[in-house]
């Protein structure tokens, strides 16, 4: 009955997100970080708005956790026409996953005083992504306006390639994956309760 709840208030949360709306005078647009085989799904999902094309990326010097060094990221998304930013990255980390990323965000938007972003991730990943920044944001008692662009994907059987460069799975299939990782992140702390990200959307 526990799991059913969750599972419930997940998919609440999913359909929030889902309906929302980005305010024109909202422009930066933050991509996290993902293996070169999702970068074309989350430009889809951007193109969806012709008047977003600078996007910031993740600053990492070099290739980790299956992503390709900021520079090799920055040319794929120059490369179908858009401007890139770099936000900065901790380099002694050993690697890139959601939780250090979203922390890294937090950091740059206390520090550059943004007070409104958009995020854009591959459609199984964003809910995960999603609630981890809301976790840092409450957690450093910081109030970020976050707005969702979902990437597209066209054919949900072909393979894609996540979690640590780890997964090689179609994107039907990890989507199982991504909210199990949810219930142990949220079990290990890494993201808050579902209760809290929700009182935060709403709020």
């Amino acid at each position: 009955m526990k799991y059913i709840k969750y599972m419930n208030q997940l998919a609440k949360l999913s359909i929030r997100l889902s309906g929302n709306n980005i305010p024109a005078n909202v422009k930066d647009v933050y991509c996290f970080a993902h293996n070169e085989i999702n970068i074309p799904c989350m430009i889809k999902g951007i193109q969806q708005n012709s008047r977003l094309n600078e996007i910031y990326l993740l600053n990492n010097i070099n290739s980790m956790s299956g992503v390709l060094a900021y520079s090799d990221v920055s040319n794929i998304y120059k490369s179908y026409g858009m401007k890139t930013y770099s936000i900065p990255y901790n380099e002694s980390n050993i690697s890139i996953n959601t939780r250090i990323e979203s922390e890294a965000i937090v950091d740059w938007c206390i520090n550059t005083n943004k007070d409104n972003l958009i995020i854009c991730a591959p459609p199984y990943h964003l809910l995960r992504a999603y609630m981890t920044l809301v976790t840092v944001c409450i957690e450093k008692n910081y109030n970020l306006k976050i707005y969702v662009i979902n990437g597209i994907v066209n054919n949900w059987h072909e393979n894609t390639i996540t979690h640590s460069g780890n997964t090689n799975a179609s994107f039907n299939d990890v989507i199982d994956l991504e909210l199990k990782r949810i219930i142990k992140y949220t079990q290990k702390g890494d993201i808050l309760p579902d209760d809290y990200i929700w009182n935060y959307l709403i709020k």
